[in-house]
């Protein structure tokens, strides 16, 4: 009986093991709901910008900032005057990355932060209900930044 128990309690984890590494085949953290790969990608270069519309709180300014940094420092491409998101830079709807933020989201727990990532042809368009669920899409498309022998570009994805 007891043998039994734990062969099931065995299948029961490796099941989950693979269940994981199956719907997550990018080894992303934090893991999307869905993910499906497409063949769009938006170049990196100096001229990438990032633009933060709808009603955000303050905190994915920094977080914006902060993508900005890291993505320069994994590509080595010193990006063209955006050191700092701000509110100031809402108004570019054609930016290279268009983060629309629904409302600021409570640090509590059952907190909305799901996010959707969508690249087209010359846009990506990350989409939240709360800034807490931009953030987390923001650590995602770091993650799938690659090259190539051209340029740099996040892995074209649809993710919900």
């Amino acid at each position: 009986m007891a043998r039994k128990i734990v062969f099931v309690f065995a299948s029961i984890i490796l099941s989950l093991f693979s269940y994981t590494q199956v719907n997550n085949t990018f080894n992303l953290m934090p893991v999307p709901a869905e993910l499906k790969v497409n063949n769009n990608r938006v170049g990196i270069d100096k001229r990438f910008r990032i633009s933060v519309t709808g009603n955000a709180d303050k905190r994915i300014y920094a977080e914006a900032s902060r993508f900005i940094r890291r993505l320069s420092n994994k590509t080595g491409i010193f990006l063209d005057k955006q050191e700092y998101v701000t509110p100031g830079d809402d108004n570019n709807v054609s930016a290279a990355l268009l983060v629309k933020i629904h409302r600021p989201g409570k640090l509590r727990l059952g907190e909305d932060e799901t996010y959707s990532i969508e690249t087209g042809a010359n846009q990506i368009v990350v989409t939240a209900n709360t800034d807490l669920g931009g953030i987390h899409a923001l650590e995602t498309l770091l993650q799938l930044v690659s090259n190539d022998e051209k340029e740099y570009y996040p892995r074209g994805i649809h993710s919900g």
